[in-house]
């Protein structure tokens, strides 16, 4: 492919030809930017728009008309499939994966995929990334529907949508539209080429900015973690689940999630922060669970202060709502309030001492 790019610009003068290589990297170097290419040359950003289009205007005959570029434009394109596009950059690794182009010749590659006319190319925008396409037309169809998508997407972008939910939006518009491939690798195809669209370790999708899916600190890692869990944790057991999460490989879910935390940070988080709850023996709960703040002592003190009067069952069943105490444990904070003079304790009634 080198050799092939080599003889194609060798049709482009000097300026045209600097000016090519320099814009789309042909010979290994980044890809520049038009201003940066004016100041190299002295020429002003417009001056060199105007050169690499002329350059282009020549090259692109030639391009198209190259028996060997025709072929490989064939070749590359049953990797389209299974829904006839693939996100730019997951394209060349599918095709340096089958060994169709080499690691390094992406960018010679994607010189002629773009300017072929025989596949179609979206260069991306704030909503989608870059694609490839069976044809252009067909790419300017795809941008309609998966803009649909995202702008659905934004106007929710507080909720969090189950694996089920995002295919079920996914595939309503690919049925309006009779598309007829609607299998899983079809549907991931379409949500990799979407801006900004991560899932977490649980399963759940949603956009960037949804700390549900890529959350800016620990407190909300516990929180999620908690919240899936759907039961009070060790600390321990939640270092444990952070730590299995940073093995996950997975292209959807945001590197924040790779970061490791130290079971010491761990504890400080729970302890320090107001959304968690100790319930017991390095245990924690959320407080939106209901569980009450304090030691196990004060709330079982104020528990029952409160109630003045209350049997050994409602207690124990009370306590256990909100904390992890064994029933000896149990025992002895009612004896230690009994010897403080708090309560007095006849038969199965445990009462309040009114002279306290």
């Amino acid at each position: 492919m080198k050799k092939i790019v080599e003889e194609i610009i060798q049709n482009l003068n000097p300026k045209e030809r600097e000016t090519i290589i320099k814009r789309y990297g042909l010979r290994g170097g980044e890809i520049e930017t038009l201003e940066s290419i004016g100041k190299e040359l002295g020429i002003t950003r417009e001056r060199v728009r105007q050169i690499q289009n002329q350059a282009i205007q020549k090259i692109k005959p030639i391009i198209n008309s190259h028996s060997e570029i025709k072929d490989f434009i064939q070749k590359t394109k049953q990797f389209l499939k299974p829904i006839g596009v693939q996100e730019e950059y997951y394209f060349y690794h599918i095709l340096i994966k089958n060994k169709l182009i080499k690691a390094g010749e992406e960018k010679i590659i994607r010189f002629f995929l773009i300017h072929h006319e025989d596949i179609g190319y979206y260069p991306g925008d704030d909503f989608l990334k870059s694609f490839y396409a069976k044809d252009k037309n067909y790419s300017l169809f795809l941008k309609h529907i998966l803009k649909k998508i995202y702008i659905h997407l934004i106007e929710n972008h507080q909720k969090i949508f189950s694996e089920d939910e995002l295919f079920h939006l996914i595939l309503k518009e690919i049925k309006i539209h009779k598309i007829q491939e609607k299998n899983f690798e079809s549907l991931i195809n379409l949500i990799r080429i979407i801006r900004h669209l991560h899932k977490n370790p649980f399963n759940f999708w949603g956009f960037i900015k949804n700390y549900f899916i890529v959350p800016t600190s620990l407190k909300h890692k516990i929180y999620l973690i908690l919240k899936s869990e759907n039961r009070p944790l060790h600390f321990s057991e939640i270092h444990k689940k952070i730590n299995q999460i940073t093995q996950i490989e997975d292209e959807f879910l945001h590197p924040i999630w790779k970061k490791p935390y130290s079971l010491e940070s761990i504890k400080n988080e729970l302890i320090k922060n107001s959304d968690f709850v100790f319930v017991g023996r390095g245990t924690y709960a959320l407080k939106e669970w209901g569980f009450e703040e304090g030691k196990i002592f004060d709330v079982l003190k104020n528990f029952i202060l409160k109630n003045k009067e209350v049997s050994f069952q409602k207690v124990y069943e009370f306590i256990n709502s909100q904390k992890i105490v064994k029933p000896s444990t149990l025992s002895i904070y009612l004896y230690r309030m009994q010897k403080q003079g708090l309560i007095n304790i006849e038969g199965n009634i445990i009462k309040i001492n009114k002279e306290k």
